[in-house]
């Protein structure tokens, strides 16, 4: 991912520092919770986050074959393809069965105090462009300094998304546990989180 040369390497830590290399599905899931959650000022049941999901879901794929008028004049869209929509619906939902599996392990792991929940995977690409700064260094596509504002810049962005290191925490591990086996890559990730709740891209952070 780093690049073979500055130019690419300094093309994906932008992309990553803006969050732009994240799942945007995990993005849609997690942010419609978000919403959920503010809407009943409290937790969120799965079934019911299941539910509004697909039913924005069904509105968008009707929403997609409206007519617009667009500066260029009105257009209309075809429908979507049914298959694909509901291929759609059932991948989201199953994601939201993961994501509940997950947030139970990390709350059992003390990773998530009860009650809170992972509110995006942005700290993924934040923790990621932190590395990126140091891979840059190390293969002189860099300088000290430049490395320095890059781990400066992951952090201010991770303390405007995220509350507290722990809920950085979250977003940092999840993504990471998914791209290994549960087996494996998760327990190790839950145990990584719980001996240091303040990753680097929240260094500074107060605790929430």
């Amino acid at each position: 991912m780093g690049g073979t040369n500055r130019q690419e390497w300094r093309r994906t830590q932008e992309l990553l520092l803006g969050a732009e290399l994240i799942s945007g599905v995990r993005e849609f899931a997690l942010g419609g919770r978000r919403s959920l959650a503010l809407d009943f000022a409290g937790p969120v049941g799965v079934d019911h986050w299941r539910t509004v999901a697909e039913r924005v879901l069904r509105r968008n794929a009707a929403e997609s074959a409206e007519v617009k008028v667009t500066p260029d004049g009105v257009t209309t869209a075809g429908p979507r393809d049914i298959a694909e929509v509901e291929a759609r619906i059932t991948g989201v939902q199953r994601l939201i069965g993961r994501i509940a599996r997950y947030e139970a392990r990390f709350r059992a792991d003390g990773l998530l105090a009860e009650g809170r929940f992972v509110r995006s995977v942005e700290a993924w690409d934040y923790g990621r462009a932190s590395a990126m700064a140091r891979f840059g260094l190390g293969a002189r596509y860099c300088a000290v300094q430049e490395a320095e504002q890059a781990v400066l810049h992951a952090s201010r962005v991770a303390r405007t998304a995220y509350r507290s290191p722990p809920c950085c925490c979250g977003g940092l591990c999840w993504p990471w546990s998914r791209s290994r086996t549960d087996s494996g890559g998760a327990g190790r990730c839950r145990r990584r989180g719980s001996r240091a709740e303040r990753p680097s891209c929240l260094a500074g952070a107060a605790p929430g």
